[in-house]
């Protein structure tokens, strides 16, 4: 039996959808479960996102949202803080008040502030709330969760790459988790992926003109335009085994890749996050998707498990969407190749295109001065042949500038501080 499956991108952009349907629900009546959402369309939303990761950074990140018009207010600073069963105060803020624009709905409205907390040493075993605080603004006030205990992690056991059998006319391979957890525990997890990869140019020249200067240098491949770094994610998935025999993930696909991505052109890595979610975190998660990929009409019943489990102190009864646990992650990292992947494959279009804006023009290439007037046109030397008369290679074809920069696909060439290839 399959095990069961909900998606959210952790910058999620189900919020929109679903506030959006919350909020036209809240005008209508259901014939079949009447629901109150005491929405209007001048009521903003708080949601708030973040977990409490022991063992790690905890991250809260709190927005504004009207649900009708889609027009925002900033969250006025805010500051967090965990407390254990007895009341004391374990953990305050390392970042607080920290403004910034948040494109965590999705589709680009919205502005929010985030909170840090140094979780790092936390102990697993302790019971602990999450309190936060809108400083100023129309949200202002505190905002708690119950007390939680912390799930302990399953045990990730690969991360494996599969591609089409030979002979198969499929163009996309998948990457996939396996991991397992005691029979006895919750059977709810949440598996959180990060995708970082290395790819080139098209094409790289050994000349290029310095236009400082006014003179032609030559170069290798430590040139800044040739060598790029991409990056996806962080992606969130939640998966039960509620339904399943054994309380196990056995290759489970979590990627998608089409042979012609860049992403697997050269290094490509996945890291790779578990952590167990308790069974009403799982669910929260669960009624959100449902609600916004509803396929009825208007009228389907909207669960009242999606507002979560925070309430504002004081006023329980406004209105709060997000859900914040506490768990113990498991990770696990792995790289490779293109070379042992061996499943890239050039798109022809990307030639075809450099073809069509190819300029062959030897008296140009030999002439230096002729090469300020190429690059302002955004042509850049190319190909090369040997001359016997002057015992140089000298360049006759003058290509797009597109072909000689990495960053036409995507990424930047800053490397990323936890980039270190090790191969199994």
């Amino acid at each position: 039996m399959k095990a069961s499956f909900s998606k959210h991108i952790a910058v999620s952009g189900r919020w929109a959808s679903a506030l959006l349907l919350l909020t036209l629900l809240s005008t209508v009546h259901s014939c079949i479960y009447p629901y109150e959402a005491d929405l209007n369309e001048t009521d903003p939303v708080l949601i708030v996102e973040g977990e409490l990761a022991i063992g790690d950074i905890s991250t809260f990140t709190m927005s504004l949202m009207n649900g009708f018009s889609r027009n925002s207010e900033p969250v006025q600073g805010v500051d967090a803080q965990v407390e254990d069963e007895d009341g004391n105060i374990v953990l305050r803020s390392i970042e607080s008040s920290y403004p910034r624009y948040s494109d965590r709905l999705g589709f680009g409205y919205g502005s929010g502030n985030m909170a840090m907390l140094d979780s790092r040493d936390l102990s697993p075993r302790g019971k602990y709330r999450v309190r936060l605080k809108v400083l100023s603004g129309s949200a202002q006030g505190e905002y708690v969760t119950p007390l939680m205990e912390a799930t302990l992690p399953p045990v990730i056991d690969s991360i494996s790459y599969h591609k089409p059998p030979k002979g198969s006319q499929e163009k996309t391979m998948y990457v996939a988790v396996s991991f397992h957890a005691d029979a006895d525990s919750d059977r709810y997890y949440n598996v959180t992926y990060v995708e970082t990869w290395r790819h080139f140019s098209l094409v790289y020249t050994d000349s290029w003109y310095d236009e400082v200067n006014n003179v032609v240098e030559m170069e290798g491949w430590d040139n800044p335009e040739y060598i790029c770094y991409g990056h996806n994610g962080p992606i969130v998935r939640n998966i039960s085994t509620e339904y399943m025999s054994e309380n196990k993930i056995v290759n489970y696909p979590i990627i998608y890749i089409n042979e012609d991505e860049r992403k697997i052109s050269d290094i490509y890595k996945v890291s790779v996050r578990v952590r167990s979610i308790p069974p009403d975190t799982y669910r929260y998660w669960k009624s959100l998707d449902d609600v916004s990929q509803v396929t009825g009409d208007l009228f389907s019943p909207i669960p009242s498990s999606v507002r979560g489990n925070i309430t504002k102190v004081g006023d329980p009864s406004v209105m709060v969407l997000g859900n914040i646990g506490a768990s113990v992650e498991s990770t696990l990292t792995r790289y490779v190749n293109s070379y042992k992947l061996s499943f890239y494959r050039t798109p022809n279009s990307l030639y075809t295109k450099m073809d069509e804006g190819t300029v062959d023009d030897a008296e140009k290439c030999a002439d230096p001065e002729s090469w300020p007037v190429m690059y302002a046109t955004n042509l850049r030397p190319y190909e090369a042949k040997f001359s016997e008369m002057s015992g140089q290679y000298l360049y006759h074809t003058w290509i797009p500038a597109w072909c000689l920069n990495c960053m036409t696909f995507g990424g930047t060439p800053l490397k990323p501080e936890d980039w270190n290839p090790v191969f199994d």
